[in-house]
């Protein structure tokens, strides 16, 4: 009885010392701490892999380095104002916008149903040549010559289906003519729905019946295709999970059922009576109204305000010849016009004060506030001369700017036609070098450290 007594302490004591406490601190610094949860909850609401995070302790050191440096460049920039400018301020008006609008269709994606005909594939895939050799180079065939490997092709796919119309394995045979790496497990691709491989795929299959194959070759791209249909189901938000055994693919396609669900619901909000678009006016007066919900309207003078501002703050990392055509004002309107349309049903639902909301709110201010003060500090650190941009050309013009002409031969690319882009990765590289001495000078200001001995992996 006593020995089992003891047997049964040192048990409880070896699973104590080895129990992974949320209230752990894994690093600490002046005023503050991070702790275990709070580090499992940022990798969480930062979508980083945890698993793969929590099996090296190198990589839990960066992540935590940069969960810090996130926290105190914000409480910096709070003390030194940063938090109190007018830019500021409006950049958080837009990225709030977006934050909330990304938090409404994640919490659709995660909860929201979805039912969609699908059917399980199997394939036999016939590569179409696209090229040939010529004198000892690669040289694209033509339209002609391309129509003519595509008739070779089809002349052994309908071979293929000869041997199935009389009775071989359609496995069997796509182990042994398939040229696609699904050949070694029968041809099976997994399931698949209407709009997943484009239309002449997608309508080949769907007209199939289970255990039926393609009587003709299908041409797909640069391939011709014999297909099989293993099985046709309905897919649901219940019953996915038994249908699809692989981890990866399920979730791959529990992502794009439960998105195209979400831009449905999305599509049907902005039918409603109280919404208009008028996106057509993008090179209006500035009154005039690109769309309206409910009370709220979004002008032309409103989005020129954000062009010049998205302007404004990007000019030391793009290149001018970014241009402001009616593609991106269109491309910018409709996306904040879609935004507008998920912040509204956020708030009518109550999702934007719920604890899970709040909690990822707080550190996606942490996040702006300190990058906003970190690139505000170190953009004018950053300096690019011409000389600069002269040097590195010809440091590298033979080895990353040239092209080969069509004799073989490697041109070095005009220097003025470049000159910009060299800039603009000079400052780019510059600023990362600033922002690691930077980062490294702030957390050395409030001595962080990191308690090595609580982190999991090797």
């Amino acid at each position: 009885m006593k020995r089992s007594f003891i047997l049964f302490l040192l048990i409880v004591s070896s699973m104590a010392s080895g129990c992974k406490m949320k209230g752990d601190e894994l690093a600490v610094f002046t005023d503050g701490k991070i702790t275990r949860g709070q580090f499992y909850e940022w990798i969480e609401i930062r979508k980083f892999p945890r698993d793969m995070i929590l099996k090296k302790k190198s990589d839990q050191k960066n992540r935590i380095r940069q969960l810090a440096v996130d926290i105190i460049s914000s409480r910096e920039a709070a003390r030194a104002g940063f938090d109190k400018r007018e830019d500021y301020k409006y950049l958080m008006e837009i990225a709030r916008r977006d934050f909330i609008a990304g938090y409404y269709m994640k919490n659709m994606r995660e909860s929201g149903s979805f039912s969609e005909e699908a059917v399980r594939v199997s394939m036999i895939r016939l590569i179409v040549k696209s090229y040939k050799i010529e004198n000892n180079k690669r040289v694209d065939l033509g339209k002609a010559e391309t129509d003519v490997e595509f008739e070779k092709r089809i002349a052994e796919a309908k071979s293929i289906i000869k041997e199935l119309d009389e009775g071989k394995s359609f496995s069997d045979l796509a182990g042994k003519y398939s040229e696609d790496y699904t050949k070694n497990s029968g041809g099976d691709i997994g399931f698949i729905t209407m709009d997943m491989r484009g239309e002449n795929f997608g309508k080949s299959v769907f007209g199939l019946k289970e255990g039926q194959y393609t009587k003709e070759p299908v041409r797909d791209m640069d391939s011709v295709l014999v297909l099989k249909v293993e099985k046709k189901v309905t897919l649901t938000e219940k019953n996915i999970d038994g249908y699809i055994k692989d981890e990866n693919m399920r979730n791959q396609m529990k992502a794009r059922l439960s998105g195209k669900n979400a831009r449905q619901v999305q599509e049907k909000l902005a039918k409603a009576p109280d919404v208009e678009s008028h996106m057509e006016r993008i090179n209006a007066g500035p009154d005039a109204v690109l769309f309206k919900i409910g009370n709220e309207q979004f002008k032309v003078a409103d989005l020129n305000k954000m062009i010049d501002f998205i302007t404004k703050k990007t000019s030391g990392f793009r290149p001018k010849a970014h241009l402001i055509n009616d593609s991106y004002k269109k491309g910018i309107t409709e996306r904040l016009f879609k935004e507008e349309l998920m912040v509204r049903e956020a708030k009518k639902t109550g999702l934007d004060k719920s604890e899970g909301f709040l909690k990822e709110l707080e550190y996606f201010k942490d996040y702006n506030l300190g990058n906003y003060y970190k690139n505000e500090t170190i953009m004018p650190l950053v300096k690019v001369t011409p000389d600069d941009v002269i040097k590195e050309y010809n440091i590298n013009r033979d080895r990353m700017y040239s092209r080969t002409d069509r004799g073989g031969v490697k041109v070095p690319m005009n220097f003025n036609e470049i000159r910009e882009r060299i800039q603009y990765m000079l400052i780019n590289k510059k600023y990362s070098a600033e922002k690691e001495k930077w980062e490294n000078e702030l957390l050395s200001k409030y001595k962080f450290k990191i308690n090595e001995s609580k982190l999991e992996g090797d």
